[in-house]
């Protein structure tokens, strides 16, 4: 590899830094998880940088319905606007870095917008979290530059509603990252971002240097042609919904759903409880809440899209707790139909609003809900207004 950089000491001496391959490509990989600001967050967009948080480094990604792990995403970090980035990285040595990465990366993101759920996305990255010790919440929160604690948990849920909504509408980035890519390579780069609306498409040469026992990394950002630029300019949007639109749309996409929607939108008020909504681009979303606006507690979520999902990741007191959360999650079980995968405690799983078209079902899914607010509710730290 051909080039260098140069660096004046602080006594006058000159060092050279010369152009090296890195020795393996598990070297580029940790260093992307490690720095992500080598992405070049600023060179993607420069008015506000990309700012990234690591999901997960090798991400499992299933191929059918069944959910097994076909194949494996090198990283998917979210940025600050929740647009999911899939990171393929490769060595220019490797030769499927002149064609084959690129249809391999559109297979991963093909696949991940049918078989790999937001609530799975979340789960990884609590994971991922968990194992750094590192508090979730306060992650997103310094991502998102939140000061106010008071705000973190509200900002948080809209940030994962924005992430939900930005992969179930295929809004992703598909980064692929090396020391050098051939030239044809960028110009298939550069042609998908001109031509690809919903997705961008780029590439980062991270070149390595070296030079008196220390390295330098060199972030490049190929792919953003001025069509691109002009074709993807737009910012994200986000919708600020309420009762009226909810309804508006789940009428017009979903009309057999609308009854058992407002029956468990006219229970939460009767109870006392309030409903808050999401600001998904084109998906409603209605969480009945435990205590004032959206620094309440909720335990399930309906969509516009026909999905209702039950947020047990994100119970408050006294479901807090492991056995509180499957002691919840139990009594949704035992209603017909309502069937959760292994794990589905830790996590926010899908159901189809459907089945709260029968009768007997809805009168159940009331009663848990009846009982999960009154547990809540008689908790020594039972939300408050927000």
């Amino acid at each position: 590899m051909a080039g260098g950089i140069f660096m004046i000491r602080d006594d006058g001496e000159l060092v050279q830094f010369t152009a090296e391959h890195y020795s393996s490509e598990d070297k580029l990989q940790s260093y992307v998880e490690q720095y992500p600001d080598l992405l070049a967050g600023d060179q993607i967009d420069a008015e506000s940088p990309r700012r990234w948080l690591l999901v997960r480094r090798e991400v499992p990604l299933a191929s059918d319905e069944n959910g097994v792990g076909r194949w494996s995403v090198d990283h998917v970090f979210l940025d600050q606007d929740a647009i999911p980035t899939f990171v393929e990285v490769k060595r220019s040595s490797d030769t499927r870095i002149r064609r084959e990465v690129i249809g391999q990366m559109m297979e991963y993101a093909a696949h991940a917008v049918v078989y790999w759920p937001a609530e799975k996305m979340r789960a990884e990255f609590e994971a991922t979290c968990q194992g750094s010790d590192v508090d979730p919440c306060e992650r997103l929160a310094t991502l998102l530059g939140i000061a106010d604690e008071a705000e973190v948990e509200a900002e948080v849920e809209a940030f994962w509603e924005r992430a939900k909504a930005n992969l179930e509408q295929g809004h992703l980035r598909l980064l692929f990252v090396a020391d050098h890519f051939p030239a044809e390579t960028k110009r298939i780069i550069e042609f998908l971002n001109e031509k690809m609306s919903d997705v961008e498409v780029l590439a980062v040469e991270i070149r390595q240097y070296t030079g008196g026992g220390r390295s330098i990394l060199v972030p490049r950002l190929y792919g953003q042609t001025e069509m691109a630029r002009q074709r993807k300019g737009a910012p994200r949007q986000t919708r600020a919904w309420d009762e009226a639109s909810y309804f508006a749309t789940l009428e017009a996409e979903h009309r057999e759903l609308v009854a058992p929607a407002r029956k468990v939108y006219d229970w939460a008020l009767s109870r006392g409880l309030t409903p808050t909504w999401g600001s998904g681009i084109a998906v409603g979303s209605m969480s009945p809440r435990v205590g004032v606006g959206r620094g309440g507690t909720r335990a399930v979520t309906l969509y516009t899209d026909g999905n209702l999902e039950c947020a047990f990741s994100h119970l408050k007191a006294p479901f807090d707790v492991p056995g509180r959360r499957r002691e919840l999650l139990a009594r949704f079980a035992a209603i017909k139909g309502f069937v959760f995968p292994p794990g589905a405690e830790t996590t926010r799983p899908n159901l189809p609003l459907a089945l709260l078209l029968d009768d007997d079902v809805l009168a159940e899914f009331l009663a848990v809900l009846e009982w999960w607010a009154s547990e809540t509710e008689a908790a020594p730290t039972a939300p408050t207004a927000s």
